[in-house]
Protein backbone atom coordinates (compact mmCIF):
# COMPACT_ATOMS: atom_id res chain seq x y z
CA UNK A 1 0.00 0.00 0.00
CA UNK A 2 1.59 3.00 -1.11
CA UNK A 3 2.16 5.41 2.01
CA UNK A 4 2.63 2.52 4.09
CA UNK A 5 1.06 1.62 7.19
CA UNK A 6 -2.66 1.17 6.52
CA UNK A 7 -4.81 4.46 7.33
CA UNK A 8 -5.40 5.51 4.28
CA UNK A 9 -9.00 4.82 4.73
CA UNK A 10 -11.32 7.31 5.01
CA UNK A 11 -12.49 6.12 8.71
CA UNK A 12 -9.74 6.74 9.83
CA UNK A 13 -9.67 10.40 9.97
CA UNK A 14 -12.88 10.43 12.15
CA UNK A 15 -11.11 7.20 14.64
CA UNK A 16 -7.46 7.89 14.68
CA UNK A 17 -6.49 11.29 12.25
CA UNK A 18 -2.60 10.70 13.39
CA UNK A 19 -2.86 7.27 11.82
CA UNK A 20 -4.34 9.01 8.90
CA UNK A 21 -1.83 11.37 8.48
CA UNK A 22 0.85 9.33 9.04
CA UNK A 23 -0.39 6.98 5.94
CA UNK A 24 -1.03 10.51 3.67
CA UNK A 25 1.92 12.43 5.14
CA UNK A 26 4.17 9.61 3.53
CA UNK A 27 2.40 9.25 0.75
CA UNK A 28 2.59 13.25 -0.11
CA UNK A 29 6.39 13.13 0.49
CA UNK A 30 6.75 10.42 -1.81
CA UNK A 31 4.40 12.39 -4.79
CA UNK A 32 6.61 15.43 -3.62
CA UNK A 33 10.43 13.69 -4.16
CA UNK A 34 8.95 12.59 -7.72
CA UNK A 35 8.27 16.45 -8.36
CA UNK A 36 11.59 17.58 -7.37
CA UNK A 37 13.40 14.63 -9.36
CA UNK A 38 15.26 15.78 -12.19
CA UNK A 39 12.97 13.68 -14.76
CA UNK A 40 9.74 13.40 -12.56
CA UNK A 41 7.48 15.42 -14.64
CA UNK A 42 9.49 14.73 -18.01
CA UNK A 43 6.51 13.60 -19.52
CA UNK A 44 3.97 15.84 -18.20
CA UNK A 45 5.33 18.71 -19.25
CA UNK A 46 6.14 17.46 -22.76
CA UNK A 47 2.55 16.80 -23.22
CA UNK A 48 2.06 20.84 -21.67
CA UNK A 49 4.06 21.77 -24.87
CA UNK A 50 2.79 20.08 -27.13
CA UNK A 51 -0.13 21.12 -26.50
CA UNK A 52 0.36 24.93 -26.55
CA UNK A 53 1.00 24.43 -30.19
CA UNK A 54 -2.26 22.52 -31.17
CA UNK A 55 -4.72 25.49 -32.20
CA UNK A 56 -7.83 23.91 -30.66
CA UNK A 57 -5.98 22.88 -27.11
CA UNK A 58 -6.40 20.32 -24.98
CA UNK A 59 -7.31 18.81 -21.55
CA UNK A 60 -5.80 16.08 -19.17
CA UNK A 61 -8.10 13.57 -17.76
CA UNK A 62 -5.95 11.92 -14.82
CA UNK A 63 -7.15 9.78 -12.16
CA UNK A 64 -3.69 10.26 -10.17
CA UNK A 65 -3.86 11.71 -6.68
CA UNK A 66 -0.79 13.37 -6.65
CA UNK A 67 -1.32 16.33 -8.52
CA UNK A 68 1.57 15.99 -10.73
CA UNK A 69 -0.17 17.81 -14.19
CA UNK A 70 -0.42 21.33 -12.20
CA UNK A 71 2.67 20.57 -10.07
CA UNK A 72 3.94 20.39 -14.24
CA UNK A 73 2.21 23.61 -14.98
CA UNK A 74 -0.89 22.50 -16.69
CA UNK A 75 -3.66 24.97 -16.06
CA UNK A 76 -6.39 24.42 -13.39
CA UNK A 77 -8.95 25.42 -16.19
CA UNK A 78 -7.78 22.07 -18.57
CA UNK A 79 -7.96 19.76 -15.93
CA UNK A 80 -9.97 16.74 -14.70
CA UNK A 81 -8.75 14.59 -11.52
CA UNK A 82 -11.33 12.07 -11.56
CA UNK A 83 -10.19 11.06 -8.01
CA UNK A 84 -9.25 14.39 -6.42
CA UNK A 85 -5.93 15.51 -5.58
CA UNK A 86 -3.93 15.01 -2.69
CA UNK A 87 -2.64 18.58 -2.90
CA UNK A 88 -6.00 19.91 -2.03
CA UNK A 89 -7.58 19.52 1.28
CA UNK A 90 -11.22 19.49 2.74
CA UNK A 91 -12.56 18.70 6.14
CA UNK A 92 -13.10 15.13 7.00
CA UNK A 93 -16.65 15.27 8.04
CA UNK A 94 -17.49 17.22 6.33
CA UNK A 95 -18.66 20.55 7.51
CA UNK A 96 -19.23 22.36 4.05
CA UNK A 97 -17.88 21.37 0.02
CA UNK A 98 -15.18 23.71 0.13
CA UNK A 99 -11.47 22.47 -0.29
CA UNK A 100 -8.09 24.63 -0.29
CA UNK A 101 -4.52 23.80 -1.17
CA UNK A 102 -2.59 22.13 0.86
CA UNK A 103 -0.08 24.42 2.78
CA UNK A 104 3.81 24.36 1.31
CA UNK A 105 5.21 22.25 3.68
CA UNK A 106 3.64 19.45 6.16
CA UNK A 107 4.10 21.30 9.76
CA UNK A 108 4.10 17.61 11.17
CA UNK A 109 6.59 14.76 11.55
CA UNK A 110 6.18 10.82 10.77
CA UNK A 111 6.94 8.60 13.60
CA UNK A 112 8.62 5.21 12.07
CA UNK A 113 7.55 3.05 14.90
CA UNK A 114 3.97 4.06 14.98
CA UNK A 115 3.24 5.41 11.66
CA UNK A 116 1.51 7.90 13.30
CA UNK A 117 1.52 11.56 12.52
CA UNK A 118 3.43 13.71 15.17
CA UNK A 119 2.61 17.50 15.92
CA UNK A 120 -0.28 19.74 14.62
CA UNK A 121 -1.85 17.78 11.91
CA UNK A 122 -4.13 20.20 9.08
CA UNK A 123 -7.68 21.04 10.40
CA UNK A 124 -11.06 22.46 9.07
CA UNK A 125 -10.59 26.29 9.97
CA UNK A 126 -14.75 26.16 9.98
CA UNK A 127 -15.43 23.33 12.88
CA UNK A 128 -11.61 22.64 13.34
CA UNK A 129 -12.56 18.59 12.69
CA UNK A 130 -9.47 17.23 10.75
CA UNK A 131 -8.42 17.83 7.33
CA UNK A 132 -8.33 15.83 4.64
CA UNK A 133 -6.66 15.27 1.21
CA UNK A 134 -9.55 15.78 -0.76
CA UNK A 135 -9.19 12.33 -2.09
CA UNK A 136 -11.92 9.85 -3.28
CA UNK A 137 -10.06 7.27 -1.03
CA UNK A 138 -10.39 3.74 -0.76
CA UNK A 139 -13.73 2.11 1.01
CA UNK A 140 -17.24 3.87 1.44
CA UNK A 141 -15.86 7.42 1.09
CA UNK A 142 -18.90 9.32 1.31
CA UNK A 143 -17.51 12.38 2.93
CA UNK A 144 -15.23 13.05 -0.38
CA UNK A 145 -16.17 16.81 -1.41
CA UNK A 146 -16.92 16.15 -4.82
CA UNK A 147 -17.47 19.80 -5.86
CA UNK A 148 -14.21 20.43 -7.47
CA UNK A 149 -14.18 17.60 -9.69
CA UNK A 150 -17.91 18.74 -10.67
CA UNK A 151 -16.29 22.02 -11.93
CA UNK A 152 -13.54 20.56 -13.21
CA UNK A 153 -15.43 18.37 -15.42
CA UNK A 154 -18.43 21.77 -16.19
CA UNK A 155 -15.48 23.14 -18.01
CA UNK A 156 -14.16 20.01 -20.12
CA UNK A 157 -17.69 18.92 -21.29
CA UNK A 158 -18.39 22.51 -22.46
CA UNK A 159 -14.71 22.07 -24.04
CA UNK A 160 -16.28 19.54 -25.95
CA UNK A 161 -19.50 20.78 -26.98
CA UNK A 162 -17.58 23.66 -28.55
CA UNK A 163 -15.64 21.08 -30.28
CA UNK A 164 -18.86 19.14 -31.56
CA UNK A 165 -21.04 22.38 -32.53
CA UNK A 166 -18.04 23.27 -35.26
CA UNK A 167 -18.77 22.85 -38.60
CA UNK A 168 -15.65 20.28 -39.19
CA UNK A 169 -16.29 18.55 -36.16
CA UNK A 170 -15.96 15.32 -38.22
CA UNK A 171 -12.59 16.10 -39.55
CA UNK A 172 -11.45 17.38 -36.53
CA UNK A 173 -7.94 15.31 -36.25
CA UNK A 174 -8.07 15.29 -32.16
CA UNK A 175 -5.13 13.28 -30.54
CA UNK A 176 -5.70 11.24 -26.72
CA UNK A 177 -2.80 10.71 -25.30
CA UNK A 178 -3.12 7.40 -23.00
CA UNK A 179 0.18 7.43 -20.60
CA UNK A 180 0.13 4.17 -18.26
CA UNK A 181 -2.53 2.12 -17.35
CA UNK A 182 -5.73 4.17 -17.36
CA UNK A 183 -8.56 3.97 -14.62
CA UNK A 184 -11.64 2.64 -16.11
CA UNK A 185 -13.14 5.97 -15.89
CA UNK A 186 -10.56 7.67 -18.29
CA UNK A 187 -10.65 4.88 -20.36
CA UNK A 188 -14.31 5.54 -20.99
CA UNK A 189 -13.88 8.57 -21.46
CA UNK A 190 -11.34 8.79 -23.94
CA UNK A 191 -13.46 5.67 -26.11
CA UNK A 192 -16.33 8.10 -25.67
CA UNK A 193 -14.29 10.95 -27.27
CA UNK A 194 -13.30 8.85 -30.23
CA UNK A 195 -16.85 7.74 -31.13
CA UNK A 196 -17.99 11.26 -30.78
CA UNK A 197 -14.85 12.07 -32.98
CA UNK A 198 -14.05 10.37 -36.40
CA UNK A 199 -11.13 11.70 -37.02
CA UNK A 200 -9.69 11.12 -33.49
CA UNK A 201 -6.34 9.02 -33.10
CA UNK A 202 -5.24 7.62 -29.89
CA UNK A 203 -1.72 6.66 -28.76
CA UNK A 204 -1.16 4.58 -25.63
CA UNK A 205 2.13 4.99 -24.12
CA UNK A 206 3.28 1.80 -21.85
CA UNK A 207 0.14 0.60 -20.87
CA UNK A 208 0.63 -2.43 -18.07
CA UNK A 209 -0.57 -5.81 -19.45
CA UNK A 210 -2.40 -7.46 -16.77
CA UNK A 211 -0.12 -10.17 -15.49
CA UNK A 212 1.84 -7.50 -13.96
CA UNK A 213 -0.72 -5.22 -12.10
CA UNK A 214 0.24 -4.65 -8.75
CA UNK A 215 -1.33 -6.68 -6.01
CA UNK A 216 -2.17 -3.22 -4.18
CA UNK A 217 -4.74 -2.17 -6.77
CA UNK A 218 -8.21 -1.51 -6.28
CA UNK A 219 -11.18 -3.03 -6.89
CA UNK A 220 -11.87 -0.67 -9.18
CA UNK A 221 -9.00 -1.04 -11.15
CA UNK A 222 -9.30 -5.11 -10.65
CA UNK A 223 -12.21 -5.31 -12.59
CA UNK A 224 -10.94 -3.48 -15.44
CA UNK A 225 -9.67 -5.06 -18.42
CA UNK A 226 -7.21 -4.44 -20.79
CA UNK A 227 -7.28 -2.21 -24.20
CA UNK A 228 -8.62 -4.04 -27.23
CA UNK A 229 -5.91 -3.32 -29.03
CA UNK A 230 -3.36 -4.67 -26.52
CA UNK A 231 -1.33 -7.49 -26.92
CA UNK A 232 1.88 -8.68 -24.88
CA UNK A 233 3.52 -7.12 -22.16
CA UNK A 234 5.86 -4.59 -21.79
CA UNK A 235 9.06 -6.59 -22.87
CA UNK A 236 6.62 -7.79 -26.29
CA UNK A 237 6.10 -6.07 -29.64
CA UNK A 238 7.47 -2.02 -29.05
CA UNK A 239 4.06 -1.05 -31.31
CA UNK A 240 0.84 -2.76 -31.65
CA UNK A 241 -2.69 -1.61 -32.75
CA UNK A 242 -4.51 0.50 -30.83
CA UNK A 243 -8.46 1.87 -31.87
CA UNK A 244 -7.27 4.57 -34.68
CA UNK A 245 -3.77 4.47 -33.24
CA UNK A 246 -0.96 3.31 -31.71
CA UNK A 247 0.88 1.47 -28.33
CA UNK A 248 4.28 2.00 -27.68
CA UNK A 249 4.98 -0.53 -25.04
CA UNK A 250 8.30 1.45 -23.71
CA UNK A 251 9.76 3.63 -20.67
CA UNK A 252 7.52 6.92 -21.34
CA UNK A 253 10.69 8.98 -20.93
CA UNK A 254 12.19 7.27 -23.97
CA UNK A 255 8.46 7.50 -25.99
CA UNK A 256 8.58 11.39 -25.69
CA UNK A 257 10.42 11.86 -28.90
CA UNK A 258 8.75 9.02 -30.87
CA UNK A 259 5.67 10.57 -29.72
CA UNK A 260 6.67 14.30 -31.17
CA UNK A 261 7.29 12.12 -34.33
CA UNK A 262 3.99 10.75 -34.23
CA UNK A 263 2.05 14.14 -33.51
CA UNK A 264 3.95 16.01 -36.24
Amino acid sequence: ERGGGGGGEPRWFAEDPRRAWGYWGRRLRQDQALVGSPSGLRLHRAVLEWTAEAPLGGFALSADTGGFWGAAGWSPDRLVEYSGSCVCLQCSVPCGSETWPLPGGLDFDLDEGSRRALGEIPVCARCHSAARPAVQMQGQDWAFCKQRRASQAARYYAWLRGLSARADADSLRLVLLELGESSPSVREELLSVMRRFPGARRICVNVEAPAQRSPSRTAEEEDDHSLSGFSGSASGSERTSCDRGLTFLIEPLEAIPRLEAELR
